[in-house]
């Protein structure tokens, strides 16, 4: 019964440590604005990334950071 026990809580711990590590964070509005224009000003020349008129929200990086959320590498993606 002990060694089933230390199992389940080895399986457990062993679970929860490395969905915290994958998991991303969900960021939206002016906080994803401030992230982009960080990640992308220490990947590029440019200070600012690549936006045109579209409103942020309407633009793929807002689904995927803020509905499903992302990390600073998913981020890079979307840098000039």
């Amino acid at each position: 019964m002990n060694t089933r026990r230390m199992i389940l809580v080895s399986f457990l711990l062993i679970l929860f440590a490395f969905g915290s590590i994958e998991a991303a964070p969900k960021i939206c509005g002016p906080r994803l604005i401030n992230t982009l224009k960080r990640v992308c000003s220490t990947s590029s020349s440019e200070e600012t990334p690549c936006l045109d008129d579209t409103p942020i929200q309407d633009k793929p990086i807002a689904t995927k950071c803020c509905l499903k959320g992302c990390t600073e590498a998913n981020m890079k993606e979307f840098c000039c």
